[in-house]
């Protein structure tokens, strides 16, 4: 059974039980799963109707750049996450508590403990997209929040889940809406893609990123 993560008034964070039909676990060719309630509603539309336009930098590569801002390095929560609204600072604080860990966790049966936390914010604008790879070795697991209300298909940028290297041999296309999210293990076979966001969309493609990472793989 699934849970989405809720707060308490004391700032406790509980798991509350939903619906077994929104968890989707596929174990081929690769270890991954799309959520539709890890968060609730209510967390997912205050980052949206917050999410911030100011404090990104380039990644990706010149011709792909997409844009992003760090909320979370190395399992502590960044200083500049205090400019953010109270929706995406209570958001670093459970990022980095035990709860999220062990929820992300237990969605793929991985032991999270340990391991490096790190969150951005991204921001996706026209042309940018992601060619296919797999993670670099040190990554374990990945969170990806989709935050868009709206997205259309024919907009691009959507992820897909591939079988190999070849950006059409898919398996399955996620259409990056809130409050869909997506948790990949990293494999040698957990190979995946964003498609182009189309040229005159005027929406940026938003999302958050978690990487959980292995310190001890360079």
């Amino acid at each position: 059974m699934t849970a989405s993560l809720r707060d308490h008034g004391d700032g406790a964070v509980a798991a509350s039980p939903t619906a077994p039909a929104t968890r989707r676990v596929r174990r081929d060719p690769f270890t991954w799963a799309v959520l539709e309630d890890f968060f609730t509603r209510e967390r997912t539309d205050a980052l949206a109707s917050s999410f911030p336009s100011q404090g990104f930098r380039p990644a990706g590569t010149s011709s792909k750049l997409f844009h992003v801002r760090s909320l979370v390095v190395d399992s502590q929560v960044v200083t500049s996450a205090g400019e953010l609204s109270e929706a995406w600072q209570d958001l670093g604080q459970l990022i980095v508590s035990p709860a999220y860990r062990a929820r992300l966790g237990s969605v793929v049966d991985r032991d999270l403990d340990g391991l490096r936390l790190d969150a951005s914010l991204c921001r996706y604008p026209p042309g940018c997209s992601l060619i296919p790879h797999t993670d670099r070795e040190q990554r374990d697991t990945t969170h990806v929040v989709y935050l868009n209300r709206e997205w259309r298909r024919e907009w691009g940028g959507m992820l897909r889940i591939l079988r190999s290297d070849d950006l059409e041999d898919v398996i399955e296309e996620v259409l990056p809406t809130l409050p869909t999210s997506v948790v990949m293990v990293r494999s040698d076979r957990s190979w995946h893609a964003v498609t182009p966001v189309a040229s005159g969309v005027t929406a940026e493609r938003l999302s958050l990123l978690v990487h959980a990472s292995r310190p001890d793989v360079a």
